[in-house]
């Protein structure tokens, strides 16, 4: 006997979708990454057919940025949202990138190596709601019962949640990929049966002194009837997107053989911190053409933080930017007082649903730690869009 399992779930940032059993995958359902907010605030639909052995299973991995964690409600007779103790996750210890998908044979020789043991409670976080963290939005036809999980590697030194930057769903590679998964039988329990009538007691309809074979059919349920429309008034959210959209050489040197600076940024919104480059160990080469360091602008287009509003009020952001220079990469110095680095103003930025903030441009130059010759000057610039409209609430 089969049944039907429906599920609406989310992933910061990759996933992938997996029918299988105890020891492997074996069917995938589904793949993708998400990079926009706006799609990890839609989710996606998965609906499959599955018989009493099986196992659902979630591969979930993210780009080691901003925020990551995975949410969803699952149901074939009865709804398993994730939160519920009887999720159990496997951390493989193999990061992947977006879109970097594991393959089916990469996945199952994960399953067989690991031990009962291997596989461990996620950590449970926020519920679906507005003022859970960090998200502080609601994902589309998830419940707010649901929690967003991941799993924590006790690697990351920040606070955890419900503490900012709320670790495990601040960015960083807790030895993903990871391996959610969940037996079909808690979502489908009447499929446990080993009786003939699926475990209901058989009833006889026949009393007379006569041997007879009679049973008496199962009344049908009551058809609940469907939930009433209620009206939607545009009371909830609206959600905004920070980018780190490009950045240029103002005035000044990188110091010591100044043909060439090294830099890398660390954009700070609202207490949150972004690295750009993201990669471990990367960073950016500014050199110069016929003597001079050039002014043009450079794209960075890089999604460094997501702000809620309230569709009804207006909310003020900071946003700060620190630079590194990162000379022993290049040009092998290394200084006694630490990498040469400086940090910009802080700028407010305000936010109304259904209006664009203005770009926002930061100047941030190289005046401490170093050898005190560096004074390398860098201007940057955020950019803001909404990328969704405000969510409905009954009213």
């Amino acid at each position: 006997m089969s049944t039907t399992i429906k599920g609406h779930f989310s992933c910061d940032n990759s996933y992938a979708v997996y029918q299988g059993d105890k020891d492997k995958v074996d069917t995938l359902l589904l793949q993708a990454s998400n990079t926009l907010a706006s799609q990890i605030f839609q989710g996606e639909d998965v609906e499959f057919q599955a018989e009493a052995n099986h196992y659902l299973y979630l591969i979930a991995w993210s780009d080691d940025s901003v925020y990551q964690g995975l949410i969803g409600t699952f149901s074939g007779s009865q709804v398993i949202n994730t939160g519920d103790p009887r999720w159990k996750v496997l951390p493989t210890k193999s990061n992947k990138t977006t879109n970097q998908f594991p393959t089916k044979e990469e996945i199952n020789n994960f399953i067989q190596l690991a031990a009962d043991t291997d596989w461990v409670n996620p950590f449970v976080g926020s519920k679906n709601v507005v003022t859970g963290h960090p998200y502080q939005a609601v994902v589309s036809n998830i419940p707010a019962e649901a929690n967003w999980t991941w799993h924590d590697s006790g690697k990351d030194s920040r606070a955890k949640y419900p503490d900012s930057p709320y670790v495990p769903f601040a960015g960083y590679n807790h030895d993903e990929f990871l391996i959610f998964r969940i037996p079909i039988i808690e979502m489908a329990p009447e499929m446990n049966s080993t009786t003939p009538n699926h475990g209901q007691e058989a009833k006889c309809c026949c009393n007379q002194p006569i041997i007879v074979t009679c049973c008496c059919k199962e009344e049908p349920k009551p058809v609940p009837e469907p939930p009433k429309e209620e009206k939607c008034c545009c009371c909830g959210t609206c959600i905004f997107e920070v980018r780190l959209q490009r950045w240029r050489y103002r005035s000044g040197k990188p110091g010591f053989m100044d043909g060439q600076a090294e830099i890398k940024f660390t954009c700070y919104v609202n207490g949150n911190m972004y690295n750009y480059p993201s990669t471990n160990g990367s960073w950016l080469a500014l050199n110069k053409r016929k003597g001079d360091f050039p002014t043009g602008w450079r794209a960075a287009d890089a999604r460094v933080g997501i702000v809620e509003v309230r569709c009804d009020g207006r909310i003020g952001i900071d946003i700060m930017t620190e630079m590194t220079e990162v000379a022993k990469k290049e040009k092998g110095i290394s200084f006694e007082n630490g990498e040469p680095y400086g940090t910009s103003d802080v700028s407010t930025v305000y936010f109304e649903c259904d209006q664009k903030p203005n770009p926002v441009s930061q100047y941030v130059r190289l005046e401490h730690a170093g050898n005190n010759s560096e004074d390398l000057e860098i201007e940057v610039e955020y950019r803001f869009s909404q990328i969704s409209s405000c969510s409905c609430c009954g009213c």
